[in-house]
């Protein structure tokens, strides 16, 4: 670590841990929606975002419906690092769903419809549906 101060170093490691902490939640959240994805007839498919959508509209995952088109997630591990993105983008539909690392499978796929559910309410108030 040359040319670096020791608190450099620490908040670089410390950015590191949090990156493979969402990392984690991302992949349990895909993981929980390949699981259960079946049980909602409107869901096609989930997928993870493509490097494009990830970099151009802050998503994770993507679930490609049958009546809707795409709907976006953002996964976040904290209520702050949500409360962040949801500044950031106001107007936006992406829904953010916090995924802790205790959470197992069953519990993420639950705020994860939950999530799309208001997704899809808040998109048919604005289709005037």
């Amino acid at each position: 670590m040359p040319g670096q101060t020791v608190l450099q170093s620490i908040y670089k490691t410390l950015g590191q841990l949090e990156n493979r902490k969402g990392f984690s939640a991302e992949e349990k959240g895909l993981e929980a929606l390949l699981l259960h994805y079946r049980k909602e007839p409107w869901i096609k498919f989930p997928r993870k975002a493509t490097k494009e959508e990830d970099i151009h509209l802050g998503i994770d995952l993507v679930v490609e419906t049958n009546d809707m088109g795409k709907l976006f997630i953002q996964v976040k591990s904290s209520g702050l690092a949500k409360k962040r993105f949801c500044e950031k983008r106001r107007r936006s539909m992406i829904v953010v769903v916090i995924i802790k690392p205790k959470d197992d499978l069953d519990l993420i796929w639950q705020k994860i419809r939950q999530a799309l559910f208001e997704l899809r309410a808040k998109i048919l108030l604005r289709r005037g549906v």
